[in-house]
């Protein structure tokens, strides 16, 4: 048998490259169109313009718009766990004080690109109505959990597993906050610390010991807790 030389070899090495850039540039160019059109604005015209390459290469990637969009929005979700996966190391670091976490995580949400958040909302509408997408969107929660159980480690909460649910409840309601342009008429220094205020309250109630707990549940009159709130199961 005759063996291709690495010469010979390296064309087919260097069109598969190129393949593989165009296609994430087609990628790029359907999630930008996302963030500011949403996944209606998305047609295989459209990407082709934003990308600008001819008019017929998305159909040579893509079998069709729809598997386009939800690689698309598979490429942001991975992205985005690596992103927060990254900052749980950094919050899980001896570097980190207690005092330090609401401030931190109220800037990297205003300094957060805006294209991102519009971004991820779509991610998550469009999962409601695709099924095939929801594992990307579990996986981002669980890197958003990730994140939060970190962050409240570091604060010395008592039940971070349990705070880390509540807390990407509350950061997802800010980033659509954010998302709605709403806080533009703020300065970044006054936007960081209306934000730090909200997370630094959310932190409070899981920074309280089970004695603590439970006079205040006697104070609400509550006997009983309901369930705890559950990280959502991938399948």
């Amino acid at each position: 048998m005759v063996k291709k030389s690495a010469s010979a070899a390296a064309p087919g090495v260097r069109r598969q490259a190129r393949g593989e850039q165009r296609r994430e540039q087609l990628l790029r160019a359907a999630l930008r169109i996302v963030a500011s059109e949403g996944t209606a604005g998305v047609t295989q015209r459209r990407v082709a313009r934003e990308a600008d390459v001819p008019a017929s290469l998305p159909t040579y990637y893509f079998a069709s718009i729809d598997e386009l969009l939800e690689e698309a929005l598979r490429l942001f979700a991975r992205e985005r766990v690596a992103m927060l996966r990254a900052a749980a190391d950094a919050f899980g670091s001896a570097t980190t004080s207690a005092r330090q976490i609401p401030e931190l995580l109220a800037s990297a949400l205003v300094d957060g690109a805006s294209d991102a958040e519009t971004a991820q909302i779509e991610l998550y509408l469009e999962a409601g109505r695709r099924p095939a997408l929801r594992e990307a969107v579990i996986a981002c929660l669980d890197a958003y959990r990730q994140v939060a159980e970190a962050a409240l480690r570091t604060a010395g909460a008592h039940r971070p597993e349990e705070g880390a649910i509540t807390f990407v409840a509350l950061m997802d309601g800010l980033g659509v906050t954010k998302a709605s342009g709403v806080l533009a008429g703020h300065s970044r220094d006054e936007q960081v610390a209306m934000l730090a205020t909200m997370i630094r309250d959310v932190f409070i109630p899981y920074a309280l010991d089970d004695a603590e707990r439970d006079a205040w549940d006697a104070r609400l009159g509550v006997s009983r807790r309901g369930p705890a709130l559950r990280p959502p199961a991938a399948g």
